[in-house]
């Protein structure tokens, strides 16, 4: 294990109990459902189309029942955010874990990190990958966007952990260098084409070019001081 390994890995495991703190939650079995069919109104009509009484509607039940366990919209939002970040944290820990134990070869885990948030169209936990739709709407609220900071940190040195596997000669700043890199491909390509551009038909378009982007810069030789990754 490399000393950039070594580092990284350090920093994953305090990072861990942070996100596990933050996204712990406990919910009463009909705001869970009502949750799920609002994943649902997202899957299928995109990120604009979520709204209290699109909710109620899809859930089958009143606005005031809906109300009754989210009291506005921002608390709807940031209590969905919350749920569905911590479930797309608990599948990069179990990734690394994998990696860990040799059940999985790091490149190949690395295109797993980088794809959790698009899968394919049409695979079974394609509703659950709703990261740029959720973060649309969580953007001006304090509480949401406090957690994104954690969990972007988190994935970020995740990210960085593995590409260290992939390519042992980086340091640890270059290996967290081109994590962010990565990151910011999917924030601004994936949010783009999602939310502005193709709709949700689009996912199949991101998630076909992230993993082999985050694969080619994890593979790509030490760079001099002041040059930069391409």
């Amino acid at each position: 294990m490399t000393d950039a390994t070594k580092e990284l890995k350090r920093s994953l495991n305090k990072q861990r109990q942070e996100v596990i703190r933050l996204f712990a939650m406990k919910l009463h079995p009909t705001a869970t459902s009502i949750l799920d069919e609002g994943i649902k109104v997202i899957v299928s009509g995109g990120g604009g189309a979520l709204t209290m009484r699109a909710v109620a509607k899809k859930a089958n039940i009143k606005l005031a029942s809906l109300q009754y366990h989210f009291k506005t919209f921002d608390h709807l939002i940031s209590t969905l955010f919350t749920r569905e970040f911590g479930f797309i944290a608990d599948i990069l820990w179990n990734t690394l874990e994998a990696v860990d134990a040799n059940m999985e070869a790091p490149a190949e885990a690395l295109r797993t990190a980088a794809e959790t948030f698009m899968p394919p169209e049409g695979s079974a936990n394609q509703e659950h990958r709703i990261y740029f739709h959720l973060l649309a709407f969580c953007s001006y609220d304090s509480d949401a966007f406090n957690k994104a900071k954690s969990f972007y940190k988190y994935y970020n040195t995740l990210m960085g952990y593995l590409i260290s596997k992939v390519n042992p000669s980086l340091s640890a700043e270059e290996c967290l260098a081109r994590a962010t890199l990565i990151t910011s491909t999917l924030e601004g390509t994936g949010l783009y084409t999602i939310l502005r551009a193709g709709g949700p038909t689009a996912e199949h378009v991101v998630h076909r070019e992230i993993g082999n982007l985050a694969v080619h810069y994890a593979a790509l030789p030490a760079m001099p001081k002041g040059s930069s990754v391409s």
